[in-house]
């Protein structure tokens, strides 16, 4: 399953996220970027069933600490090799060292 284009992080780890806007992440060969409270980019080579994540660069605004847990945990994940899958409920699934992230 390869993926690219616009999604909605709707859980890290499993847990349901909620905040004041859509928590953005947008994935094309060679970059992903996207919001939780600050602006981010980085690079990102999109394979058939992986990720490979590079370097996480973001803005500096602070937010309320909920969504600043939700913002870490997001840049934590993203972070190396990502193993794509599709879920059950048909949410896509992506998978690291460091946690999951589901779209």
């Amino acid at each position: 399953m390869s993926l690219t284009g616009s999604f909605v992080i709707v859980a890290v780890d499993g847990a349901p996220v909620h905040g004041p806007h859509s928590f953005d992440l947008e994935l094309s060969e060679g970059r992903v970027h996207g919001r939780v409270v600050n602006r981010f980019s980085g690079t990102a080579e999109v394979g058939d069933d992986s990720i490979v994540v590079g370097p996480i660069a973001a803005t500096r605004m602070a937010g309320p600490p909920e969504i600043m847990a939700v913002e870490d945990a997001v840049f934590r994940v993203l972070t190396g090799t990502l193993t794509v899958s599709a879920a059950d409920d048909g949410t896509t699934v992506l998978t690291g060292e460091h946690g999951s992230l589901t779209l």
